[in-house]
């Protein structure tokens, strides 16, 4: 019996003792109310004021219980989202505004990370330097740049562990990227983890590979999951969009895992090699 009253919660006891309350209210109040009635009033008008007064009474109740339930079942929902984790999110993106939404996306899965986690991406670029050539947004630009900055800053974190895998449709002679042949912003990435792998070397891994799926994919390990994809127009089988899948642990555990196993096969094989020296001289005229 004390269990059970100490394992009540105030919506419970709202529910119980808000109409006891009311019931005792209302015939103190109809008793105070027809002795003030009297000596002013009609019959027939102190019924309908006393009517009134009870409708009152009701309606004050049932919105105490109604926002006493409400308040449980939102707390509820929560609790229930909490147990079965996030759905997978779909998030489209023009390929002339890609990146305004999806790294802030990868931002907000950045923010996941914790000492002891590993992160591990793999992208796919093309040597072709008109790629440097795109306009792009500030807004992307911008966008870009902070989670970039970010994702160094978790890199640098204690026992926080960073792979990554730069795929391309031919391989860079000698395994080494330059401005003028990819853009500007993957190569500074790529020193700036450089940097990090000399006082880090068990903790960074930079290697350089053939493109093995046309799709780059992003991992936080047990937690967070994302695959982006080009999406062709239908005639002229042209990359217009890209589509990016998010999956979450919970409930997408097995799907992270996947990818993982993925991307460790991919980093397992022979072909797979280590970048070593990254070029941050930039070249007149580049972007």
């Amino acid at each position: 019996m004390i269990d059970w009253f100490k394992n009540r919660r105030l919506s419970d006891w709202l529910a119980i003792i808000t109409p006891v309350i009311t019931f005792g209210f209302g015939i103190i109040g109809s008793k105070l109310l027809e002795a003030w009635l009297n000596p002013l009033f009609r019959e027939e008008t102190k019924s309908i004021l006393a009517g009134l007064f009870a409708v009152g009474l009701m309606t004050l109740a049932s919105l105490i219980i109604v926002t006493a339930f409400a308040g449980r079942i939102e707390k509820r929902e929560k609790e229930f989202l909490r147990v079965i984790g996030t759905p997978v999110e779909l998030v489209f993106e023009r390929l002339e505004t890609i990146g305004s939404k999806y790294y802030n996306i990868l931002i907000d899965c950045l923010d996941q990370v914790s000492p002891g986690d590993e992160i591990l991406i793999i992208t796919n670029h093309s040597l072709d330097e008109s790629e440097n050539r795109i306009d792009e947004s500030d807004r992307v630009s911008q966008n870009r740049d902070d989670y970039f900055k970010l994702l160094i800053q978790k890199a640098r974190q204690p026992s926080v562990i960073y792979r990554r895998i730069v795929c391309f449709n031919k391989r860079p002679p000698e395994n080494k990227i330059k401005s003028g042949q990819v853009k500007q912003w993957l190569v500074d990435h790529c020193y700036a983890m450089e940097e990090i792998r000399r006082y880090n070397p068990d903790r960074i891994s930079l290697k350089i590979s053939d493109t093995k799926i046309s799709a780059d994919i992003f991992i936080i390990t047990g937690k967070v999951g994302t695959i982006v994809l080009d999406v062709n127009e239908f005639q002229s089988r042209l990359a217009k969009s890209r589509a990016c899948l998010i999956f979450h642990n919970p409930p997408d555990a097995r799907i992270i895992e996947q990818l993982r196993k993925w991307f460790m096969e991919i980093d397992g094989e022979e072909a797979t090699q280590a970048l070593r020296t990254v070029s941050k001289q930039p070249i007149a005229g580049s972007i």
